[in-house]
């Protein structure tokens, strides 16, 4: 899939989901070779989620590092991210 229009096409038609968020915890990651300036965090979430018309409900947890953004050091991007659906 390329561009705005196809993902924007794809999105419309993905089931509604909804996600009850149980708990959630952030730690800071110090970059080595800095000090004082801003650092990476690492963020985890877990719950459980529903997807479309379905009544099941399943548990998840998502983990994702945030770093600050290489244009604007007051902004943070995602850096990596991690999913997991328990089935």
């Amino acid at each position: 899939m390329t561009g705005g229009v196809a993902f924007a096409e794809f999105f419309e038609h993905m089931p509604a989901t909804n996600y009850d968020v149980q708990s959630y915890d952030s730690q800071p990651m110090l970059v080595p070779g800095t000090s004082g300036g801003p650092c990476n965090y690492m963020v985890i979430v877990s719950g459980s989620v529903k997807y479309g018309d379905s009544k099941e409900q399943r548990g998840f947890s998502e983990t994702f590092v945030l770093k600050p953004s290489s244009t604007d050091p007051n902004r943070y991007v995602v850096a990596t991210q991690g999913f997991r659906l328990v089935v």
